[in-house]
């Protein structure tokens, strides 16, 4: 699968056709900062034949499940089995600063917010009374969908893991390390299917991966600044820190907190090795790469989810990310669609 995020409109729908046209199973679109997601897969559904689309991820803070579940529902009308729905919590920061709402009870949210919409998006009458969702007498007035769209959940810690297992279709992780897939998620998966009494054998387990792809012996170098970005935890959650400590760098992490904090980013890009870029992304030469996506797969993934980031820079993520006096890099558009092209090409 592919993650496609920050790009003008016209090359997402190039780019789409091409990741199309090379059998990827999936194009993702996460929303953050980059636009309407909805909006932005329909687009790509449109200009597509046969490839997926999905949304990776939207907030559960953000909509109601109410417009979610219509949403999806749309999507899946129009673009009948190639509409998947991947959700999660978002950054704190990002709830509380850019929606307004707190950022609190996330798993009673998350396990609510995918009853309500599943059964708006199936054409269901919903009155439902939860903690933290309430919804009266609504039902879509839509014949319900022949196939209803698979439930992905973003997730990190165990615990939500552990959800996606009992509630969801799939599973959206990010940096899952191969050590990580055995020890942490399949057996939380593992324990949220049993809690639901139910099989895992149709359950998408699947993994973002930064990803850089360079014949030219580059890719780890330009790497190494978004892996900084996530091990900053400050970023988004301390979860990522918790998977890099956890595949053996934690001595490394709190050497790039430490330089962050001193406004010293060339210390903080520094201090990520490129052991560190290999174990929590995909970068190398396209034969390294194949073989890294080879090894997630053994380790018990069924998607990988490559996930393009422009190489070689970092920005803020939020703005409790990196100190004020820090500058933002800029994004280059052309290296950053040549180094989707190249992931493209050697991948597909």
């Amino acid at each position: 699968m592919l993650g496609l995020a920050g790009l003008p409109g016209d090359e997402l729908i190039r780019l789409a056709r091409l990741a199309d046209e090379k059998r990827f199973r999936a194009i993702w679109v996460p929303e953050i900062t980059f636009g309407d997601s909805m909006l932005m897969c329909a687009t790509v559904a449109a200009n597509t034949r046969r490839i997926r689309v999905g949304t990776g991820v939207v907030g559960i803070y953000s909509r109601s499940p109410v417009v979610m579940g219509m949403q999806i529902h749309t999507l899946n009308e129009f673009f009948p089995r190639r509409a998947l729905l991947g959700l999660g919590t978002q950054a704190p920061g990002y709830v509380r600063h850019w929606h307004g709402v707190p950022y609190e009870h996330v798993l009673t949210r998350m396990r609510e917010y995918v009853h309500v919409v599943r059964r708006v998006a199936t054409c269901e009458p919903v009155t439902f009374e939860g903690r933290t969702l309430r919804v009266r007498n609504f039902q879509l007035m839509k014949p319900p969908p022949a196939t209803p769209t698979r439930i992905y959940i973003g997730a990190i810690a165990p615990q939500m893991i552990q959800l996606a297992g009992e509630v969801a279709d799939g599973l959206f992780g990010n940096f899952y390390t191969p050590e990580y897939i055995r020890q942490t998620v399949i057996p939380n998966l593992e324990i949220g299917a049993r809690r639901a009494k139910r099989s895992l054998e149709d359950f998408d387990i699947g993994s973002s991966y930064q990803t850089i792809v360079s014949p030219a012996g580059d890719a780890v170098e330009l790497m190494k600044p978004i892996v900084m970005m996530f091990c900053a935890g400050a970023a988004t959650t301390e979860a990522y820190v918790d998977i890099a400590r956890r595949a053996g760098f934690a001595r490394e992490t709190e050497s790039v907190a430490a330089a962050i904090r001193r406004s010293d980013m060339a210390a903080a890009v520094a201090a990520v090795t490129p052991e560190m870029c290999r174990a929590l992304t995909i970068c190398g030469t396209p034969e390294e790469a194949r073989r890294a996506v080879a090894e997630r797969y053994e380790a018990g993934l069924t998607a990988v989810m490559l996930n393009l980031f422009p190489p070689g820079i970092y920005w803020r993520l939020n703005e409790e990310h990196f100190p004020p006096d820090v500058k933002d890099q800029t994004i280059d558009m052309g290296d950053y669609v040549r180094s989707i092209e190249a992931a493209i090409e050697a991948l597909g």
